[in-house]
């Protein structure tokens, strides 16, 4: 198969590389066709006019020649606009072809990292670029063809059930027994994903429709995707059933899930693997190929990285703590997932802060208070002129507390734009009352804004500090902010 490839490549290399030079080559050589066939004709007529000792030079004749000739060159033009028409059509295959030996090459390696990655360039500086880089990388993802990923393209069931599948096997060691396994009815068996599909059927992950069918080249709703998604986290013991998580509170079109598809994107919501976007789950649109890139992504950082390194001050020694602490990226914001600690909190301070700024009738704060107001639209912003490092903010508690997590809303969160003007958080160190710290690394991105830490069975302190180490630099401003603090 490896040879078949390369030399397909090189042939689709060559006819992607001079498309021009080749098309005009085939209406060149259509021309001289035309031209020739013309010319022998005219011969063959003057010789047969000879013969019959007609003369040409008639003006009947001539007209009746003038006539054939207008035929010949309609007929000439004709066969141009053919050879465009067949020139697209080749193309189009040619296209095809390539986009099947992509297919099949990246099954042949799907269990090696890729060591160069394609750059796609329908995702270069959007937010799915980060997620699409690394799944393309591990062999998760490929492309459509032409340096494009088809980002805001709508998703296949089996396109989907296959990044699916190969994210476990590639990232999380997920050995499949196909054996016993029959594949659906509607599934060819000579199809890229077909083996995908009957995976995906052996771990339960996808049980396709009455009669053994699974529609795979239906578009993909997202209930579905979740629904997919969750059942393969569950099996992994990824996520947990959360009967108790109410689902209509959190997203305002609940109402229009499936039935089916309600316990999956519960689950999902409270483990914090998704959580939609102003308050809606669109439950019934179709998946787009950047959202389900970023929804693997989401998965694989929240499940699998970790990124916490642990520091005890009294001891002076750094050690790493992988089983009692986890960095997971999740974007429900603090409220919905941390414990009410508010009522316990004596006072909030800083190292600096930003001075109030008024617009018109509006003055906008950046108090150190901002943190624990329960609202994203407000921020703590460091005054220290430039990035902020070395700068921090403390939470007192009025007795000991019992810290086991962290949320920090990372960044300007008013929305997407300030977002990214503004510095956010990259490394921190977060300190105890006893001199216990911890080195953290933040997660960037609008869609990782929300960075949660666990701390095991917890830390008894009566202060909480934050000190910035690093940060992202803004777009436009050096300030850097925090919108939301919140521990349980």
């Amino acid at each position: 198969m490896t040879g078949l490839v390369e030399k397909s490549e090189d042939f689709l290399t060559t006819i992607k590389e001079h498309p021009a030079v080749i098309q005009a080559f085939c209406v060149f050589l259509f021309i001289m066709f035309c031209v020739f066939s013309y010319q022998r004709a005219k011969k063959n007529f003057r010789n047969d006019m000879g013969k019959l000792n007609i003369d040409i030079n008639n003006s009947e004749i001539k007209t009746r020649m003038y006539r054939n000739q207008k035929v010949v060159f309609i007929f000439m033009s004709l066969i141009i606009v053919m050879t465009s028409g067949i020139w697209y059509a080749c193309n189009k295959v040619a296209t095809d072809i390539e986009q099947k030996l992509s297919d099949e090459a990246a099954i042949e390696n799907e269990n090696n990292e890729v060591s160069e990655v394609q750059i796609f360039w329908d995702v270069e500086g959007t937010w799915a670029e980060e997620a699409v880089m690394y799944l393309a990388k591990k062999g998760i993802v490929s492309g459509i063809g032409d340096n494009m990923f088809g980002a805001e393209n709508n998703i296949t069931r089996a396109e989907f059930v296959t990044m699916l599948v190969r994210m476990l096997e590639n990232e999380m060691n997920v050995s499949v027994d196909t054996e016993y396994t029959d594949g659906f009815n509607d599934v060819l068996s000579e199809k890229y994903y077909s083996q995908y599909l009957i995976k995906a059927k052996a771990l339960g992950i996808a049980s396709g429709y009455e009669g053994n069918i699974f529609k795979p080249d239906n578009t993909i709703s997202r209930q579905d995707m979740f629904t997919f998604t969750e059942r393969a986290l569950n099996k992994l013991g990824q996520v947990e059933d959360n009967s108790e998580f109410d689902i209509y509170s959190f997203y305002s079109d609940a109402g229009s899930i499936s039935n089916y598809a309600i316990p999956s994107i519960r689950n999902l919501t409270a483990a914090g693997i998704i959580s939609g976007s102003d308050n809606l789950i669109r439950p019934l649109a179709f998946a787009r190929r950047n959202e389900a890139a970023q929804m693997l992504y989401g998965v694989i950082n929240s499940t699998v990285k970790n990124n916490l390194k642990g520091t005890n001050a009294n001891e002076n020694t750094t050690e790493t703590n992988n089983s009692d602490i986890e960095d997971t990226d999740i974007s429900i914001p603090a409220a919905q997932r941390i414990s009410n600690f508010r009522s316990h909190i004596s006072r909030v301070n800083s190292s600096s802060n930003l001075e109030s700024e008024t617009y018109g009738s509006t003055t906008y704060s950046y108090s150190p208070e901002n943190v624990i107001d329960n609202d994203v639209s407000t921020c703590w912003c460091e005054g220290s002129g430039s990035y902020g490092e070395g700068e921090y903010i403390t939470i007192y508690f009025d007795d000991l507390y019992t810290i086991s997590e962290l949320s920090l809303m990372n960044g300007l969160c008013t929305n997407e734009e300030l977002y990214y003007k503004n510095s956010r958080l990259r490394d921190i160190k977060v300190v105890f009352s006893d001199g216990t710290s911890y080195d953290v690394e933040c997660l960037d991105g609008w869609n990782n804004r929300n960075n949660v830490f666990s701390f095991g069975a917890g830390i008894e302190t009566t202060s909480l500090t934050i000190i910035i180490q690093s940060v992202y630099e803004g777009n436009v401003y050096s300030d850097t902010c925090i919108s939301e603090i919140s521990v349980s």
